[in-house]
């Protein structure tokens, strides 16, 4: 159990919330046509490094 916010999850509960706040953040930058700030960008690219290190280790 992780406690977060004064909440505790279980570590698919937080999975799904971080993939749920992802997700709404990616539909806010496609539906507004404002440049990505820094802080985005630099989190999407954090993102995108982490999925590519899991995919790479499996093989």
């Amino acid at each position: 159990m992780h406690e977060i916010d004064g909440y505790t999850y279980n570590f698919s509960e937080l999975v799904k919330q971080k993939t749920t706040d992802f997700l709404k953040k990616v539909v806010e930058v496609l539906t507004l046509p404002v440049q990505l700030s820094i802080f985005d960008t630099s989190e999407l690219t954090t993102v995108g490094v982490s999925i590519t290190k899991q995919s790479t280790t499996k093989s």
